[in-house]
């Protein structure tokens, strides 16, 4: 057992992809308080996803490759699919896994669509 999976948090963290990287779908950004040791309640930007209950805090390595995938206005993110994932970080001068959205657009899902069915009477006895 991960030791850090014995409190788990409100949002999404690097433990939560040590497996592999995720097809995820946003559905919302939002401002939120963050309570921060340091600086105390500070707002922060956080974006949701459709395949998760927890939310992710943007940081600014993320919000620029948001920024590169969609382009800088938030309401054009909303309903994209992106790669997230877990990558180590140097944070605070120690090695850390930190939530990455990755650079790498997903390919589009293929409709499901039957094929269309011939006019003539495909059970009609010849």
């Amino acid at each position: 057992m991960n030791a850090s999976t014995m409190f788990p948090s409100k949002y999404l963290a690097g433990v939560d992809f040590e497996d592999e990287d995720r097809i995820l779908t946003i559905t919302s950004l939002d401002e939120e308080e963050i309570d921060d040791k340091e600086k105390g309640k500070i707002l922060k930007y956080i974006i949701w996803f459709k395949e998760e209950d927890k939310s992710l805090i943007l940081n600014k390595t993320n919000v620029n490759n948001l920024i590169g995938l969609f382009g800088p206005e938030t309401d054009d993110w909303v309903n994209q699919r992106v790669y997230v994932g877990a990558s180590e970080v140097d944070f605070q001068g120690k090695t850390t896994m930190a939530v990455r959205i990755r650079i790498k657009k997903p390919k589009p899902i293929e409709s499901k669509k039957r094929p269309p069915v011939a006019d003539e009477d495909v059970f009609a006895d010849d």
